[in-house]
């Protein structure tokens, strides 16, 4: 019989290690689970911070590009969107209000290009049912103007618009909920990531951290979905000053939803999501990992105690080819997520995707890429080099002095 051989752990260049104890004991990390966690909570909270107001930008605009959508398909004489659908007042409408305002279908032709049947109405003149219906008579230009005043054209643009018309605090919209996200998410990832690199069978530097990036993301994705729901369908409200407001109407939309469709709908979006995050882990981890060994091979790194700079520089660089490539599936989460009950429940990615390419065109897939780059990219970078720091300091305060 031959002898027990205990599985040799390989060595990563970003990871201090103690060799095992015993052939039958897995090896003991120089840095304890809880400073891991400790770790990665910091580079989240850091990384929420600065890259909040991006992700804002990036709803919005997918979000208008929905409404565009809407105002297309509304061309037809006699039409609203195909998502919206006139119910039939009930007893306790307040029949008298309704018909002191006016009420109109909304005139689309008269409006600019681009703009939808909801960023017409929406404050200046929302009647608050479920359909796209505005109060608004052909010469009430107030409604176009307003629209015209909150349309975005672009990241920068949209920062400015948003910063004028509703506050600074709008741009850090939905940041409570983003940090409550981020402990149970982040420990998950990385801690779960590490542990599945370090002990899967598979040999190949490439193909090793994208399998396992991807089991990573897909556990964690799946216990954060709802905040996430959440957390998408406040970060959509565009015209609404108040962000306690914002947060009420929210809620109530998810309380409907709830009653309507059961506690399943909490995980609407959820294949979505994993069709995004699945891949865009996968990519990254693989990508992080083979730019930060070139990296740390290069003549300058060599042998260096720096853990920052080539931890940022290829979380950088992976973060933003991710985004690049997993872009289209993040625009059809996004659609999906914001979408009405009825249409968004009847929606998977490919039949959603393949959709917006023939009504929209293959732009629609990329809507938001810029900000979404602008946002990942250094989220990415400052998350992993928050993490590896965090890892590098403790493993000295514990007396090993391992460079990592």
């Amino acid at each position: 019989m031959p002898p027990l051989v205990h599985k040799i752990h390989q060595h990563r260049p970003d990871e201090a290690f103690v060799p095992p104890t015993s052939p039958l004991t897995p090896p003991v990390p120089s840095v304890t689970v809880g400073q891991k966690i400790l770790s990665a909570c910091t580079g989240s909270i850091i990384t929420s911070l600065i890259v909040t107001p991006f992700d804002v930008v990036r709803v919005r605009l997918q979000q208008q590009s929905a409404l565009s959508a809407a105002e297309s398909a509304a061309q037809a004489p006699n039409m609203l969107p195909p998502h919206s659908k006139i119910e039939a007042p009930s007893p306790k409408t307040n029949l008298s209000a309704l018909k002191a305002h006016k009420l109109h279908p909304i005139n689309v032709a008269t409006l600019p290009k681009g703009l939808g049947v909801t960023a017409c109405c929406k404050e200046v003149f929302w009647f608050p049912t479920s359909v796209d219906y505005c109060v608004a008579s052909e010469v009430d230009r107030c409604a176009v103007e307003h629209a015209k005043q909150m349309r975005f054209s672009g990241t920068w643009q949209g920062m400015r618009t948003i910063y004028k018309y509703e506050g600074i605090q709008a741009l850090w919209r939905g940041l409570s909920l983003t940090l409550m996200m981020a402990a149970p998410s982040t420990v998950l990832y990385f801690i779960g990531y590490e542990y599945l690199r370090d002990w899967s069978p598979i040999r190949s530097e490439v193909i090793n951290p994208l399998v396992c990036g991807a089991l990573a993301r897909t556990l964690s994705a799946t216990v954060i979905s709802p905040m996430e729901l959440f957390r998408t369908r406040l970060q959509s409200y565009p015209f609404e000053s108040s962000s306690q407001l914002a947060f009420q109407k929210t809620l109530t939309g998810m309380k409907t939803m709830i009653a309507q469709d059961g506690y399943r709908s909490l995980w609407r979006g959820l294949v979505l999501t994993l069709w995004r995050d699945v891949p865009f882990s996968g990519v990254y981890w693989s990508a992080y990992e083979t730019f930060k060994a070139k990296l740390l091979r290069t003549q300058y790194f060599h042998g260096s105690v720096d853990a920052f700079t080539p931890s940022f520089i290829a979380g950088s660089a992976a973060g933003a080819l991710a985004s690049i490539i997993t872009q289209p599936f993040d625009v059809g989460k996004t659609r999906r997520q914001i979408a009405s009950c009825e249409s968004a429940g009847q929606m998977s990615m490919i039949p959603l995707l393949t959709k917006m390419v023939r009504e929209e065109g293959l732009g629609s897939l990329y809507v938001g890429s810029v900000p979404r780059i602008l946002k990942v990219a250094p989220s990415c970078a400052i998350m992993i080099s928050s993490y590896e720091v965090g890892k590098q300091l403790f493993d000295k305060m514990n007396g090993n002095n391992v460079l990592t």
